[in-house]
């Protein structure tokens, strides 16, 4: 499995291109503006988007599903719980002056779901407390993990906006604690973590 991180508008966000190496089947995870550069890369490697995935449904993390799903005739994917907040959300079109394609969900996720492109494939978390239906995506395999807004290094998403929960966060945050310390942890915002890095705080909520 290889991944390029694009830091993208509108808030310096991570967009990530996750392939497989031996058939170039590919996902886009959290697809905000800057589209152009990932798509550019994509034909560049000559890589098969087949899959959008979507950690949740704020407006930074969805902004070019359509612009992708037309490029590459992709099937845009998340969790059932955001899908009602994502299809009323109207924060992407304020932030574009009206301006934007909204897309139909096509593959409403849920817990250990399988992610497949080629050969590799990322497990679906059911990770609420940012939102309803926040994911992570996870492979054992590579003792990598995609995070969305749940983690951050350091901190972790939100929990006072609309479909946010407090405590189910800290569950959440609980759950996260008893992965592999060498995991991997890749954010939707900020730099790359490890479960170790984060251990101390995380246990807190044990």
């Amino acid at each position: 499995m290889k991944f390029e991180k694009f830091v993208v508008p509108p808030l310096n966000n991570n967009a990530y291109l996750v392939w497989d190496e031996k058939t170039n089947e590919a996902i886009v995870i959290d697809p905000a503006q800057g589209s152009d550069k990932l798509l550019e890369f994509t034909i560049e490697k000559n890589l098969n988007i087949r899959g959008i995935v979507n950690t949740h449904y704020h407006f930074d993390h969805v902004f070019e599903n359509a612009k992708i799903k037309k490029s590459m005739n992709a099937a845009v994917m998340m969790h059932k719980k955001d899908v009602p907040y994502y299809e009323k959300d109207d924060m992407s079109e304020k932030m574009n002056n009206g301006k934007f394609e909204r897309t139909t969900v096509n593959a409403e996720l849920r817990e250990t779901d399988l992610i497949k492109f080629g050969q590799e494939q990322l497990t679906v978390m059911h990770t609420p407390g940012h939102t309803e239906g926040s994911i992570c995506l996870y492979s054992n395999k590579h003792g990598i993990m995609f995070t969305g807004d749940t983690l951050f290094a350091g901190t972790y998403g939100r929990v006072d906006l609309p479909g946010s929960d407090a405590d189910k966060m800290k569950k959440t945050l609980a759950r996260l604690a008893d992965f592999p310390t060498g995991t991997k942890i890749y954010p939707g915002h900020g730099k790359e973590t490890t479960i170790e890095k984060e251990l101390e705080w995380l246990k807190k909520f044990k």
